[in-house]
């Protein structure tokens, strides 16, 4: 915030208000944008009541024809129970959450000035999976930050494993103008960061391919993307909570934007494989009720949308 200004959050009327054009153009999944997007409304000033997030995910639900609302990015010291609770009963919230860590050491999280310690995130997780038990966390992690030990990273090591996250976003420490660390000596060298920013990935590579079996024998809801380049006769998309899966070709019915319920048969060593009880005029009768029924894959067309909560 510091090097990109203040927040400045927009009125929940106008977010609505956009968000029914976009579904009206066929968009079904919107991902809703901010800084720090769990400290939307906080702006508005202390006079009178301000609108929170939690208020903003309500509004949303009744919009028919929106199926998944993607959250980018919250951070762990304004994520809170009322909005925990909104998540949990949002009927498109995608339970794919991005809270980032960055470090699993408490003396590089103070460096950094995040704001809480590695008990205060845990307590968090632990809130957010009792009101959502399938829910999936995404982290950003900083390797090389300055004064960074083998002890440290070791933290974060352990954290990564702990917390269990299907997705994570590694970068190595590179000084930035305007930031508080800009100060700090950059005394990591780049080898190091190399090499620990390759070990987080191979961690998080091997977490994730313990998560994603665990989802086989549940039922979800798999909202389709495009057919698989990789397995051929397969369509792929992603589950309520994140995973990949693939479902069949239903000759030629199958549309982006499609979301089936399904069960989660078996996985091969890279995607769930997923299947439907729907027959095939059941599939036609979703097609009928979608906003738009997009027509088959097309360069530059798209059922997603990003949507910034800032001004």
């Amino acid at each position: 915030p510091k090097v990109r200004g203040r927040v400045e959050s927009r009125p929940i009327a106008e977010i609505v208000d956009e968000c029914e054009r976009l579904v009206d153009r066929g968009v079904v999944d919107i991902s809703l944008l901010g800084q720090t997007i769990d400290a939307y409304g906080m702006d508005f000033g202390k006079s009178g009541r301000r609108p929170r997030l939690a208020e903003l995910l309500d509004a949303l639900a009744p919009l028919d024809g929106l199926k998944r609302i993607r959250l980018i990015t919250l951070h762990p010291a304004y994520c809170n129970e009322d909005l925990m609770a909104a998540m949990a009963r949002s009927p498109q919230f995608y339970r794919l959450l991005p809270i980032p860590l960055q470090s699993g050491s408490d003396r590089v999280l103070k460096r950094m000035k995040r704001g809480y310690s590695l008990e205060s995130y845990r307590k968090r997780v632990a809130m957010l999976r009792d009101y959502m038990p399938d829910l999936e966390l995404i982290s950003d992690w900083i390797v090389g930050f300055p004064g960074e030990t083998d002890e440290d990273f070791a933290l974060s090591e352990v954290a990564m494993r702990e917390f269990g996250f299907l997705q994570s976003f590694v970068f190595q420490y590179s000084p930035r103008p305007g930031t508080v660390a800009h100060g700090l000596v950059d005394d990591i060298p780049k080898a190091v960061k190399s090499a620990r920013n390759q070990r987080l990935l191979e961690l998080q590579h091997e977490i994730a391919r313990e998560r994603t079996p665990q989802m086989m024998g549940k039922i979800s809801r798999l909202l389709l993307e495009e057919p698989s380049a990789r397995y051929p006769g397969f369509w792929q998309g992603r589950i309520h909570n994140g995973h990949l899966a693939l479902f069949p070709e239903l000759d030629g019915r199958l549309r982006p934007g499609l979301e089936i319920p399904v069960s989660l048969d078996d996985w091969n060593n890279r995607s769930l494989i997923a299947s439907t009880e729907l027959g095939c005029s059941d599939i036609d009768a979703l097609l009928e009720n979608m906003k738009s029924a997009v027509p088959v894959l097309e360069a530059g067309q798209t059922t997603s949308s990003l949507l910034s909560l800032d001004v």
